[in-house]
């Protein structure tokens, strides 16, 4: 699997994780705690590196099994992170 597929986990920050009430131990990287978290649930990080990677190559919205899931991706998206 090409290491790409996880390069957006570095984005990951501890007040993204607490946005979503995600433990992370005093000595994780929020990198880490998601790692943890997704192996703890079973959770393919590589699988949602490339849906991620889909999203962002053009307007689209994606929706999944159970749990539901319904995802969205605009650019702006990247420039709010991005404090454009």
């Amino acid at each position: 699997m090409a290491t790409d597929d996880l390069a957006w986990i570095t984005a990951v920050r501890a007040d993204d994780l607490r946005g979503f009430g995600v433990e992370q131990f005093d000595d994780e990287t929020p990198a880490q705690a998601l790692t943890r978290l997704a192996e703890e649930m079973d959770v393919d990080l590589h699988r949602v590196g490339r849906c991620l990677a889909l999203l962002k190559q053009e307007p689209c919205v994606l929706a999944g099994g159970a749990p539901m899931a319904v995802l969205g991706y605009s650019p702006r998206s990247d420039e709010a992170l991005s404090g454009r």
